[in-house]
């Protein structure tokens, strides 16, 4: 069977798609990587029996339901799902009843949650069916077990790394932070908590940004590399700290390499910090910059981590020896059990596996219906039920050109899109390294082709190397 998988940042979520991908292979099936701007151009020619998408939210809502009149089985593997907050829009039991008023429970055929705590919700408040939501896990964090953490490579060591977190704004792919604010509105947050957000967060990060300023000039010895979440603007903190030969901004690659090799890893709220105590490394909050309605937002990470409570609490940390540092985590020991288990689930490098089993299991019960809709021409090529002109002159220009080559014209107008872009060589590369690990067969890897003139969308094709039909 054919299954597309909804990728939305590479650098992100490619690594956790790929793996999920190994073990659809397994079952026989094809799978197709669809970069989510461009799903609704795509989608209509991969006749696809089943999609998992990276979200569902009232932004994607019509499209989302397009595939499901198509009579593709629909599903949903989170790309965020871990760190929530206490009490916003995206708390669990909000979370679930705006699902449920939505209508999203009609659309979504299986639900996979990283953790019981999102789970217990939607069973209690969704209106989804209990057989319809699986506890799995997040694929992605299959990296951080021992079976898969040696596919793991970075070409630095011995930093402290700096994990930032403020794209509401510091932003990468919103024009402005205006059009950021309307983002989290599109996501269902009341407009008096994002002001209140935004608020905060600009109050701390000048803080924020003077704290590395001083760490970097306090000890001119240790290496600082700076990750910016992979939805914020890089060049805004290379401007800042050019000046600064011992600090780095790197956002190259998956997090997890980079977590691999540093000593430890800074944050404020940031979600990293999961990963960073997963790949036995010590997160750090500097909590002495965090304010109250953050810290309730974003409860977890500070529950984690070595909380410094003043610079030169912090400064004493930095300073710390390894044998040090490894005494503070011991206080830490049951964090995993009593704080991460409840969100992320089991840490054994198979959610992966407990995912594609799932979504096996339901196309061979329920299947594609392939006669359940039949679209006019224009909601054809664009995914959508009743669009606009302008959607459908924009589709069609796509389907002229082929979906890659449409994409980069519109890299061209907007360079920080290219981020969205993977190739087929990064493609194949991962998953030879991903089958090595797995020790499985060898993969073929190459853009799908328009089926009227063959030129190339940006839906990246995976199949076993022996199965060659489409």
């Amino acid at each position: 069977m054919k299954i597309g998988l909804v990728l939305d940042n590479p650098k992100r979520d490619l690594n956790g798609l790929l793996i999920l991908t190994h073990e659809l292979l397994k079952y026989g099936h094809q799978v197709f990587i669809i970069p989510m701007y461009l799903q609704g151009y795509d989608f209509p020619w991969l006749e696809l029996d089943g999609i998992v998408l990276n979200y569902m939210r009232p932004g994607n809502a019509a499209l989302v339901k397009s595939f499901h009149d198509a009579g593709t089985r629909v599903y949903v593997l989170d790309t965020e799902g871990g760190i929530l907050s206490s009490d916003g829009a995206d708390a669990p039991e909000n979370w679930a009843k705006s699902f449920r008023a939505s209508g999203f429970d009609r659309l979504i055929d299986g639900y996979f949650f990283w953790g019981t705590e999102t789970h217990a919700a939607f069973q209690k408040l969704s209106g989804m069916k209990p057989e319809q939501l699986k506890i799995t896990g997040c694929p992605r964090y299959d990296f951080c077990h021992p079976k898969w953490s040696g596919t793991l490579k970075f070409d630095r060591s011995d930093f402290v790394l700096i994990n930032t977190n403020f794209s509401a704004i510091n932003p990468k792919f919103s024009r402005s932070p205006q059009d950021e604010k309307r983002a989290f509105f599109h996501a269902g947050w009341p407009e008096d908590y994002v002001d209140e957000i935004l608020l905060n967060l600009h109050a701390v990060f000048p803080k924020y940004l003077e704290t590395i300023r001083r760490l970097a000039i306090d000890h001119p010895k240790q290496t600082f590399l700076i990750r910016p979440h992979p939805f914020e603007n890089e060049p805004f903190y290379q401007e800042k700290f050019r000046d600064l030969s011992n600090v780095v901004v790197d956002g190259r690659g998956d997090v997890l390499n980079v977590i691999s090799r540093c000593r430890m890893m800074l944050h404020l709220n940031c979600g990293s910090s999961v990963e960073t105590l997963l790949l036995a490394k010590p997160p750090v909050s500097m909590e002495f910059l965090n304010t109250a309605f953050l810290a309730k937002n974003t409860a977890l990470p500070s529950k984690l981590s070595i909380c410094a409570h003043s610079y030169q609490e912090l400064s004493k940390i930095i300073q710390s020896s390894d044998s040090e540092i490894a005494e503070q985590m011991k206080a830490r020991s049951d964090a995993y059990e009593k704080y991460v288990k409840p969100w992320f689930w089991k840490n054994d490098g198979m959610a992966s596996i407990r995912v594609a089993e799932a979504i096996d299991a339901d196309l061979r019960q329920n299947g594609r219906n392939p006669q359940k809709n039949k679209p006019g021409f224009r909601s054809r090529i664009t995914s959508r039920a009743n669009p606009s002109w302008a959607q459908t002159l924009q589709a069609a220009a796509m389907n002229f050109l082929g979906s890659r080559a449409g994409f980069q014209l519109r890299v061209g107008l907007n360079p920080a899109l290219s981020a969205k872009f993977v190739t087929v060589e990064t493609v194949q590369d991962r998953m030879n390294r991903i089958s090595r690990f797995g020790q499985t067969g060898a993969t073929e890897v190459r853009n799908f082709r328009h089926p009227l003139h063959r030129l190339p969308l940006s839906t990246i094709q995976i199949t076993k190397r022996s199965d060659r039909h489409q």
